[in-house]
């Protein structure tokens, strides 16, 4: 399963970020994140298994403050 992660930095970011993305149909989970990651600010992000390209547009255009994305294959 891939592993796509949308940095925001905080866990309200991430509960908002995460219903906006619900609310177009797009799945996401809540992670905190336990490796350092430089500006991660408190260190949560989103998991955009599916549609991940559509899922950074729509919280680009919706205004959320995305810190940075990592992408890839879980080991």
């Amino acid at each position: 399963m891939d592993k796509n992660l949308i940095i925001v930095g905080s866990i309200t970011y991430a509960m908002k970020s995460k219903e906006i993305l619900s609310s177009n149909g797009i799945l996401s989970y809540i992670e905190k994140i336990t490796d350092s990651i430089p500006d991660a600010g408190c260190g949560y992000a989103l998991n955009v298994p599916h549609d991940f390209d559509s899922a950074y547009n729509i919280l680009k255009k919706s205004g959320m403050k995305i810190r940075s994305v990592r992408r890839g294959r879980r080991p």
